[in-house]
């Protein structure tokens, strides 16, 4: 079986982190699992962490636009200084309900999780959705040596992942970066193959509506409705918030 690192960042939302943390214990006793509070220095989530056997880590706030994608160059930092053979990202609204059965062991970069795609041209940007987001080492690698994520591209006044007239865009006018758009990207420029995972089940804000008859012509859909290895969200909608914070809180998944 492959070896596996999990990734949660954290960010005024620990209270997600008990249930969250110890589904994923009861699938994965032994993987190493490793927080990055991104600018939160409640103490809540350290001992949260050592709670379940995982490391902690205070870092600088770098969820904002203005810092591009530094907090996935710093994610890839921590997973590298302990490499294995997978690094899985996931929320603390993400529950893992068993084992991930398929991994391919391969030296081809790959990326995978539910697949999503933003745009319908031509210029189509492919990614996996935020909840629940699956590298393998070769990806993770190539993507930490070509230092993409540094790149100014992904800051104004370009942000290249945020297309005009698209929900990307209006978070990027919320002043938020984006885990899955901008690992979309990065995935294009280097030429990173996208799969969708059937064993993922993961949506933004709330999970995907499925008739019986699309179950049936589909196995990802059939073993996605009905035995999901990982589902995301696993919380009830919270209340709106028009500000940047609390858009933040509701989307950061993305």
């Amino acid at each position: 079986m492959p070896s596996i690192t999990w990734h949660i960042q954290v960010y005024k939302d620990e209270e997600y982190l008990p249930e969250c943390l110890s589904a994923l214990r009861r699938s994965y006793p032994d993987s190493r699992i490793f927080l990055i509070s991104d600018g939160d220095p409640n103490p809540k989530i350290e001992q949260i962490a050592n709670q379940f056997g995982s490391e902690c880590f205070y870092g600088e706030r770098l969820f904002g636009i203005e810092h591009g994608g530094e907090i996935l160059h710093r994610l890839l930092d921590y997973y590298l200084n302990r490499p294995s053979d997978y690094l899985i990202k996931i929320d603390g609204d993400t529950l893992v309900n068993r084992r991930i059965l398929y991994l391919p062991i391969t030296k081809r970069p790959l990326l995978m999780g539910t697949r999503q795609v933003a745009g319908d041209g031509e210029e189509d940007l492919v990614s996996v959705q935020g909840g629940c987001i699956i590298l393998n080492h070769a990806a993770a690698s190539l993507m930490h040596e070509s230092k993409l994520f540094l790149d100014p591209r992904l800051k104004p006044p370009d942000i290249a992942w945020a297309r005009k007239g698209t929900h990307q865009e209006e978070r990027a006018m919320l002043g938020l970066t984006s885990h899955d758009w901008t690992i979309g990207w990065v995935c294009k420029e280097l030429n990173i193959e996208i799969w969708d995972h059937p064993e993922i089940a993961s949506y933004w804000k709330e999970k995907a509506f499925y008739s019986l008859s699309d179950v049936a012509r589909n196995y990802r859909m059939l073993i996605r409705r009905f035995w999901p290895a990982v589902t995301h969200p696993n919380k009830i909608a919270a209340p709106v918030d028009s500000s940047q914070e609390g858009a933040e809180r509701q989307q950061k998944s993305g």
